[in-house]
This record gives C-alpha cells, structure tokens and sequence, in this order.
C-alpha cells in the first residue's frame, strides 16, 4: 500500500501534538494543585497556631500539615505525565515499526 506514509505522518504528527498537550497541560495541572496544597498548608498552619487552639487540635493540624507535605513531596517528584508520555512514546515506537515491517515486506 503506497498510500501509508501519509497516514503514518498524520498519525505521527498527531501523537507529537497529543505528547506536547500532555506535557503542557500537566504542568498547567500540577501547578495548579501546588498552589492549592500550598494554601492548605498555610491555613493548616494558622490552625494549629491560633492563640485559642487546644493542644489536641494543634497537634491535629500539626498532622495535617505533615501530610499536605507529603503530597507535595509526592507531586514533585512525579505524575502520571510520564506514565501517559511513556504510552505516546510507545505507540509512536509501534506505527514506526509497523512501518518498516510494512516497508520490508513490499
């Protein structure tokens, strides 16, 4: 079939356009809930200081916080980005090879 090329390159050209909205929305998406752990962060923080705050609420709030900063730690260090990358990456693997396989058998 002569007529495959230009399905591959539209086919690659699409998944090079779905990698770069990946990446670009993810970080969009991972700044986003940054910004928002980091809020509830510094609200958990005026909880477990406020002058009228038990010692079981504080330690309470003080719990909340520790785990906000384990989701930012978490979201720092990675995402399902590279999980959906790592699938864009494989199926452009797959149509290349398909291609040649395609190219070597005609």
């Amino acid at each position: 079939m002569k007529d495959r090329q230009p399905i591959k390159t539209q086919f690659l050209r699409l998944t090079k356009k779905t990698r770069k909205r990946i990446e670009n929305d993810t970080q969009r998406l991972r700044k986003e809930i940054m910004e928002d752990l980091k809020q509830m962060f510094v609200t958990a923080k005026k909880m477990a200081t406020a002058a009228d705050a038990e010692p079981k609420q504080t330690q309470h709030w003080i719990r909340v916080m520790g785990y906000i900063g384990q989701v930012i730690n978490s979201l720092a260090k990675s995402f399902d980005e590279t999980k959906a990358l790592e699938q864009i990456e494989h199926i452009e693997k797959m149509i290349n090879e398909a291609d040649a396989e395609q190219s070597s058998s005609t």
